[in-house]
Order: structure tokens, then C-alpha cells, then sequence
């Protein structure tokens, strides 16, 4: 269980790796740390779980395609650009 999502993009994997690391480290200045962090090796879809926060970093073809936002199609949307 979360409170909340975050869904995200970047250009290419190096955009990705640069968006990943940014959040990490930023939230650490605030001493949060992560639960668990997955795909980062991979660099297609990150996922960073703060327990209260869910934060997914995706490339544009894995959100296209996995297309997650459908899964809360009814949940309150704010984006952000």
C-alpha cells in the first residue's frame, strides 16, 4: 500500500539514470531513503519506493507500453511538466 504515485519519463536511459539519481539524492539531503530500488541496472523502467511514495521512471516505450496509469484510471491525476 501508497499514498501516492509519481509516473515519469526520460528521453533516453542516460535521461533516465540522470532523473534516478537526482531523486535519490535529493531525498537523501532529506534523509529519506528508499525501501527498495529496481531496474535501475536496466534503465527501461525505475522504480522507487518510498513506502508512503511509489516513484516510476520509465523510458516513453515501457510507459506506452505497460501503460500503468490505466491500472488507477479513477484515481485523482495532477501532472506536472
Amino acid at each position: 500500500m501508497t499514498d501516492f504515485f509519481v509516473i515519469a519519463n526520460g528521453a533516453v536511459d542516460i535521461h533516465l539514470k540522470a532523473l534516478s539519481d537526482h531523486l535519490l539524492s535529493a531525498l537523501r539531503e532529506e534523509k529519506i531513503k528508499p525501501l527498495h530500488v529496481e531496474g535501475y541496472n536496466n534503465l527501461q523502467w525505475v522504480l522507487i519506493d518510498f513506502v508512503d511514495v511509489i516513484a516510476h521512471l520509465f523510458l516513453p516505450e515501457q510507459r506506452k507500453y505497460y501503460n500503468i496509469e490505466r491500472l488507477w484510471s479513477e484515481a485523482e491525476v495532477k501532472r506536472y511538466e
